[in-house]
């Protein structure tokens, strides 16, 4: 008796919910070579995203994912790189050839929307112009197949301006990168003439951290207005370099003026001390999401905070308001002086801002803490847990804590140290 297909989908589905990650590879790999019944719906899941994180083995990894695809004769219609929707690789010297090999293979013809993040390393060199030729033809390749919507590119200086021109990019993130001043070569852009973008690249999520501005790798004429580039936008992250926020501010004020439209969230890694004067967002009608990261850490990081939000006009739409920033391990030790280490926070200035007239219509405050932990000092006889952690700090909040209608939460995180 031959059971109906739909009842073998089933088992692969229960399977792919398990919410332990390298169980659920397990069951589906196991479960794969069961029967052909199992294996197209387990291959699904199992190649529908792939993460190549820098690691010792990483570029065994890249090798073993190559040699699979190269030995599939259908990889890039109906095998196994059809299946892949989502690739992210470090790549290096020893595994630039196997990631170029990869890349000629994905989001090949019709399909899902796809997403593309790959990070340098400084072996393979960090300018476009020093990178492998057979690379940097990969790359191209990929980023202008119309499948292809969401891409990262991490530690590479001097992208070629007009790279985005003609492909189908709206989520873009780009992370210790510059521009370059000069183009690619007209000629490379022959075969895909008049798809996707062309003068102008309009994106619906924008994250940055660039010495250069971004405007030259969105439009190919400086004649078109911010307002245009930036008409679908909706959210936008910037990201600091550093302590000197010279350039995030040229970017933040610049970004700013074009998002007039869309923009729904607003996320910003900076220095606390040393930020913008002022941030107009009053305009931003549609914004509903703020997020602000500490770039260091800072004696009293909540007052800090507390300045930085006082200089911020808000549009009456915005109701989250999320802070992250660096804390002292002394807020997790037991014979530390406890009420000393969270008066060092400054909880008491943000608590009273909260419950002023301007912030009435926020409904969300969230607070997340990181704190480094020497590995010495990682042992239940020496420090508080995380949870006890989050209630201290939440105790500090006595005012905030009576307002109706509104959510505060407190989330620490611990980070093992030196």
């Amino acid at each position: 008796m031959s059971l109906p297909q739909e009842l073998f989908d089933m088992i692969i589905d229960e399977a792919s919910s398990h919410p332990d990650g390298p169980v659920r590879t397990h069951i589906l790999t196991s479960l794969s070579l069961v029967s052909r019944a199992f294996r197209e719906r387990a291959h699904n899941y199992l190649f529908a995203s792939i993460t190549v994180r820098e690691a010792r083995d990483a570029d065994v990894a890249v090798g073993q994912l190559f040699n699979l695809l190269e030995a599939d004769s259908d990889t890039d219609t109906t095998g196994l790189a059809s299946r892949i929707t989502s690739f992210e690789c470090w790549i290096s010297r020893n595994n630039v050839n196997f990631v170029v090999g990869i890349l000629e293979k994905l989001f090949i013809g019709n399909g899902n929307p796809c997403s593309l993040s790959l990070r340098f390393v400084l072996s393979i060199g960090n300018v476009w112009r020093s990178s492998p030729e057979n690379l940097k033809e990969s790359l191209f390749q990929v980023c202008h197949r119309p499948r292809l919507v969401s891409l990262s590119l991490y530690h590479i200086q001097d992208i070629p301006r007009n790279f985005l021109q003609n492909s189908f990019i709206e989520r873009l993130s780009l992370l210790d990168t510059s521009i370059g001043k000069t183009p690619l070569p007209e000629s490379l852009f022959s075969g895909i003439a008049g798809q996707g973008h062309f003068e102008t690249v309009t994106l619906e999520s924008l994250r940055i951290s660039t010495e250069n501005p971004i405007l030259p790798l969105l439009t190919t004429s400086q004649k078109i207005d911010p307002t245009v580039i930036f008409s679908k936008l909706k959210e936008l992250r910037l990201h600091s370099r550093g302590p000197e926020y010279n350039d995030t501010k040229m970017n933040v004020n610049e970004l700013l003026r074009g998002c007039t439209g869309p923009l729904e969230i607003l996320r910003l890694r900076l220095d606390i001390s040393n930020g913008p004067d002022s941030l107009i967002l009053n305009k931003h009608h549609k914004l509903h999401t703020l997020e602000v990261i500490a770039l260091r850490s800072l004696a009293i990081p909540l007052s800090h905070m507390a300045k930085h939000l006082h200089r911020i006009v808000y549009p009456p739409s915005l109701q989250t308001i999320d802070l992250r920033f660096p804390a002292s391990p002394e807020l997790l030790m037991l014979r530390a002086d406890r009420n000393y280490a969270l008066d060092l926070l400054g909880c008491e200035t943000l608590d009273g801002m909260f419950v002023q007239e301007r912030f009435g219509h926020v409904r969300t405050l969230a607070l997340g803490i990181f704190i480094k932990l020497p590995h010495s000092l990682h042992h239940r006889s020496l420090c508080v847990t995380a949870e006890e952690c989050e209630a201290r700090i939440r105790s500090r909040f006595p005012r905030i804590a009576t307002r109706e209608h509104f959510t505060f939460s407190v989330h620490v995180t611990i980070l093992s140290g030196p």
